[in-house]
Formats: C-alpha cells, structure tokens, sequence
C-alpha cells in the first residue's frame, strides 16, 4: 500500500464510514486508518445520521444496501437537511447498473465506486474528495470573511457618513453666508476663493450623501413585493419633469413588467440610470428609450440614450465606487451612482451592464428576476 506523502497531514480527514459488510468495512477502514484519517464506524444510515448531527465529518464513505436507512436514504436525508455540515460522500455499491449509479449521484452522492473495490483506488478517491473538502471550506471562509469585512466597511460609512454631515452641514452654511455679505467687498480673487470654497463643501456633501445611500443599501428592506416597473418610471420622469423640459428631451417608455424587490431601490436605479442620460448628453436634445424584453424567469430592462456614449475599455469599471470615466470635467458627479445601481440590482438577484450604441449614446442593460424567489426575501 502506497504511503502518505510527507508533509501531507492536511490532507488526513475525519471519515465516516457507513457499512454493514464486516469484510468489506475491515478493508475500507484498514486502509483508510493506514493513510492516517481517523475512522468512524457504523451499521446503517440512522447511525450514521446520528454520527453527523454530533461531529463535524469530512467525508462519508456509505455501502448502498443497509438495514433500517440504505446509502440511498442516507444520502437524501444529509442533503435534505441544512442544519448539517454537508461532507463529501462516496457510496459503495455491488449493483453495477447504471440507473442505479446515476440514482445514486442525483441523490447527492459526489462520487462512487464499485464492489468489491480496489483499496488504492477507494484512498485516491477519498483523497481527491478531501481536497473539494478542503477548497470548499476555504472557500466558505474567505466569503464570510468578506462578508464581515464589507459589514464592517459599510457600517464605518454610515457613521463617517451621518457624523460629517452635521459639521460640513455648518461649514457650507456660513460659507455661503459669509459670500452673500462679504461678496465683492474683498476683491475679485475672494470672491472666486469664497465660490471654490462653497462648490467644495457642496461636492463633498453630495458624496457623504450618496456614500450614505450606498452603505446603508443591504439595510432598507429584507422582504421582496411586487414593484410595477411603469409606476416607478413614471414617478422618476415626474421627479425629472423641469430637467426635461429645461434639456428639452424626449423619453419614450415601453410595457414594462412587475417584478419582485424593493420598490424604493429599484427606482434609486431608475432614476440614476435615466438621469445620467440627461447629463451625459451630446449636440442634440436628449432622446431617451426605456423598453424591457421578459421570459417567465427574467426581466430584461433596457435603457438608451443618444448622448456622449461609453468608451469599451470603461464599460466594466464604470460601475466600481468613485470611478468617473471620460468627460469627468464636464459634469458634476461623485463616482458613486452607477455604483450602488450596482450594488442595489445585484442584492436584487440581477446585474447592470453598459455598451455603446451603434448610433451613439449608450445602452444601460439591467436584468432582474421575473420570479419571486428573489434574494431580498432571504
């Protein structure tokens, strides 16, 4: 029997091995035991059962024919069951039929092997399980690990956020204050210094503002209703009636669907989305086409524009935090909008992309689900 390889003890696992075949069990766990993974044993599924709810198994090695719970139950009761630590699972069968098999790995079976087995080939199996084991866990790791990372990013947000706002809130105010009194008096370089000074303290306002917005996203709703896309887009334009007027713009809008999420964020999105077609306009009026495509599992929101367009190398970061990309001196902006767009439809169980059109202008993609398992009632 091949040894195990130095420095390899990371690899070694905690085994359970379900298995009401004295010969075939004593070989399984000679082998098992001799490559160094502690073995625990047992007769049937419901032992096995038990074994799981109490200790954290790595990997579970099962015959398929068992009393009281055979392989076959076992495996759909551990993958029926969240509360568990779901492991890796072989399962052993002498029916080498092949509906058998495929039963057996729709159950929840990760692999199988054939009796009587090879010894060598059931340890590189369980070598090879034990390393999905071990990237799944590392993987599980790192998620939460950025999961409480990125809670305590937007948390430390919130409170810069709201704790700035009330002195910048002050500053701004007696800048403007002290402009409207002192204005002209001083000379014409302070009153330019005085205009930077109050432009910069609104700027930066507007960016704890929308870092605010941004950070409190994941905290406004935890439960999904149905929102009728018509509605919001008729309640964004109305929002948006003096700027249209003013830009002299045309939006059109198609059928839209109803789908399920958060009413409030969706029209956060719509709103930015068709707001920065109105900014972000070239030479000739602003002409703005909102229209959604549907299959009974997706929505497919479509918002174009004939303004200044996106260049292709930005189309993927112009949606990161304080990215602003081309014409970044024209136009007002804190680099923070197309980002919680982002934020918002991908907690929505959907995503946001851009491309130039063809004509010119851009063409703002936003998918949705149709359905309401939507990851907001989570």
């Amino acid at each position: 029997m091949t040894p195990p390889l130095p420095g390899t003890d990371d690899r070694r696992g905690l085994i359970l091995l379900a298995d009401d075949s004295g010969l075939a069990a004593l070989i399984a766990r000679t082998a098992l035991e001799a490559e160094g993974h502690t073995v625990l044993e047992v007769a049937d599924g419901v032992e096995a059962l038990a074994v799981l709810r109490a200790r954290r198994v790595d990997l579970v090695v099962t015959d398929w024919l068992m009393p009281n719970l055979d392989g076959l139950g076992l495996m759909r009761a551990i993958r029926s069951s969240p509360e568990l630590e779901q492991p890796y699972v072989i399962f052993l069968t002498s029916m080498d039929r092949r509906a058998q098999i495929v039963e057996g790995l729709d159950a929840g079976a990760d692999d199988y092997l054939p009796k009587p087995f090879d010894p060598e080939e059931l340890l590189a199996r369980v070598r090879a399980g034990l390393r999905v084991v071990r990237l799944q866990r590392g993987l599980e790791a790192h998620a939460a690990e950025l999961e409480r990372s990125n809670a305590a990013f937007a948390q430390f947000a919130s409170v810069a956020s709201h704790d700035l706002n009330e002195p910048l809130r002050t500053i701004t105010s007696y800048l403007a204050l002290l402009r409207e009194r002192v204005g002209g008096r001083l000379g014409p370089d302070a009153d330019e210094f005085l205009g930077f000074a109050v432009d910069g303290a609104t700027r930066m306002r507007r960016l704890i503002d929308d870092l605010l917005v941004w950070s409190r996203v994941d905290g406004e709703s935890h439960s999904a209703t149905p929102v009728d896309l018509s509605a919001e887009v008729a309640t964004v334009l109305d929002d948006l009636s003096c700027r249209i007027a003013a830009e002299h713009a045309v939006v059109e809008v198609g059928s839209l669907p109803v789908v399920p999420g958060d009413a409030s964020q969706l029209r956060r999105v719509l709103a930015n989305v068709i707001g920065n077609a109105l900014k972000f306009r070239g030479a000739a009026d602003p002409h703005v086409r909102v229209a959604a495509t549907a299959t009974p599992d997706t929505v497919r929101l479509t918002v174009t524009d004939n303004g200044v367009g996106v260049d292709p190398d930005d189309a993927a970061r112009i949606f990161d935090m304080f990215t602003r990309v081309g014409h970044r001196d024209a136009y007002e902006g804190t680099g923070l909008g197309l980002a919680i767009c982002r934020r918002i439809v991908e907690r929505h169980g959907g995503g946001i992309t851009v491309t130039a059109n063809p004509g010119g202008g851009a063409a703002f993609v936003i998918t949705l689900p149709a359905v309401a398992a939507s990851p907001l009632a989570a």
